[in-house]
């Protein structure tokens, strides 16, 4: 009868050290720009995520801008910019910030967010 082996065959051997040598040799594939002193990664600065929404240096009169300055209030493309134009045009002039929900895609929590950067101007009914 055969006698069992008591050690392993010298192929997994070699098979083992071989896959050992792979892995070492991916790792340093993967993670060597890491530790390269001389290679620079990262060129561009992150954005500041404080500095992400540019204010106004003065509120936006939303019964005088044009579509261009209504774009500058976060959540307002040029669908929603065009729409609050011609729901102004149709209606007349906002009297409060608040009117601004009327408008189609327009929330209350958005309206909530453009204190400070918007206002509703001088109107023909205050006057």
């Amino acid at each position: 009868m055969a006698k069992p082996f008591s050690k392993p065959p010298r192929m997994a051997l070699w098979a083992t050290m071989a896959a050992a040598a792979a892995i070492a040799a991916g790792a340093l594939v993967c993670f060597a720009p890491r530790w390269q002193p001389d290679r620079v990664l990262h060129t561009d600065p992150l954005p500041d995520p404080a500095g992400a929404v540019q204010t106004a240096a003065e509120p936006i009169d939303i019964n005088t801008a044009d579509a261009a300055a209504l774009t500058a209030l976060p959540g307002i493309g040029e669908a929603k910019a065009q729409a609050i134009i011609d729901y102004r045009t149709a209606n007349g002039p906002f009297a409060a910030l608040e009117e601004l929900e009327q408008v189609s895609g327009i929330s209350d929590r958005m309206v909530e967010g453009w204190q400070g950067l918007a206002v509703a101007g001088p109107t023909d009914k205050e006057a």
